[in-house]
């Protein structure tokens, strides 16, 4: 992966739909390769071959131009009594987005050949720049992909607080990928796994890869995957492996060695000044930082901005008080093969990688299952 930013993905999460993100977080190259990567799908064999109707019902005082964008193209139609509509045809299933007239969050969805009945949300809400006017899908009907995605979803949620969490979404995946081999929404869920939120085994993602049609997803998916099974094959830097030393500056150009010996456990956290989801975080990480700091905890925050008065001006104004140096020619990011932020490893005092981007929950269960 060459430098730049507007490579980098930013993502709450790639597999849940429910996420909406501001045209003004990201560069349009971010955003376009963001979508580039989330969720298309190869066609249901009970779906309409004609085309597809997407009706949808806009909750909010919104009249204005609503605008659909999947692939190539780019749809818009005007809101009239709080409805809209958008008709065409795809060759198969495939992701897109639901945005308003700037500055506007995107809403994603499934584009495919069938009738599709959705409910939206719009609220508009003053910010810096002027005007964001917020969507949010809240419900879909007559989407096959749909189902799918949630059906995952929900098992994801229901789970993911249960020891054998990582065991369990393992036999679920197997489960979904069994029944829907050629779906590529199942190819971005092994990518996730393997790759973005790695939890995976060596065995375990060569044994679901093994199970995919290739045929039905999406090149830089593959790409991902089988860049994650080689990451994993080598496994430099997964758990049970020591994290490489580094020397970074820090927001004064001191010279700081990475990890260093912090305290028992240190959280090696990857952010930028430019990524929604990495500052959306950071009340609940100072949260973290506050509990445990005092006997336990050290964070390091590793930004990749090259802007450094962005980078110390988002630090003084999320308020980040723990050790903070940047990353400025991504080094150490590709050294790891990092694909998103944010992205994290918990180490232990000996600089011994214990976990690899892990919710903060977890980390703090890791911290106080210790304490006992």
């Amino acid at each position: 992966m060459t430098s730049g930013k507007e490579e980098i993905l930013c993502p709450a999460s790639l597999l849940f739909n429910d996420f909406s993100i501001s045209y003004s977080m990201l560069p349009m190259n971010a955003i376009l390769l963001l979508c580039s990567m989330l969720f298309s799908s190869t066609a249901h064999p009970d779906m309409q071959e004609e085309g597809f109707v997407i009706r949808g019902t806009i909750e909010g005082p919104y009249e204005e131009y609503i605008f659909l964008s999947y692939g190539e193209i780019k749809d818009s139609v005007r809101v009239i009594d709080q409805r809209f509509e958008f008709r065409g045809s795809v060759e198969k299933p495939i992701q897109g987005w639901l945005n308003l007239r700037p500055l506007s969050t995107v809403a994603w969805l499934f584009v495919e050949n069938s009738q599709i009945d959705i409910k939206v949300t719009y609220e508009p809400t003053q910010q810096e720049l002027g005007l964001l006017r917020k969507i949010r899908i809240t419900e879909v009907e007559g989407s096959h992909s749909f189902l799918l995605q949630s059906d995952y979803k929900e098992f994801y949620q229901t789970h993911q607080q249960e020891d054998n969490f990582h065991e369990l979404l393992f036999e679920k995946t197997k489960e979904l990928i069994s029944a829907n081999p050629s779906h590529s929404f199942m190819g971005k869920v092994l990518a996730e796994g393997l790759l973005l939120v790695p939890y995976l085994s060596y065995e375990q993602g060569l044994e679901l890869y093994q199970m995919l049609d290739l045929q039905g997803q999406k090149a830089s998916d593959v790409s991902m995957i089988e860049r994650g099974l080689e990451k994993l094959k080598q496994n430099r830097y997964g758990i049970g492996k020591k994290f490489p030393q580094v020397v970074l500056p820090d927001e004064e150009g001191n010279q700081i060695s990475i990890p260093g010996s912090k305290g028992a456990y240190t959280l090696i956290d990857f952010w930028a000044s430019w990524c929604g989801p990495c500052r959306a975080q950071h009340p609940d990480l100072r949260q973290l930082y506050d509990r445990y700091h005092s006997d336990s905890l050290e964070i390091i925050g590793v930004s990749i901005d090259e802007d450094s008065l962005a980078w110390r001006s988002a630090i003084n104004k999320d308020q980040l008080r723990w050790i903070n140096v940047r990353d400025q020619d991504f080094f150490l990011y590709q050294q790891l093969q990092i694909m998103a932020i944010p992205f994290n490893y918990l180490l232990d005092a000996e600089g011994t990688i214990l976990g690899v981007n892990l919710t903060l929950e977890k980390v703090e269960q890791v911290i106080q299952r210790d304490k006992k």
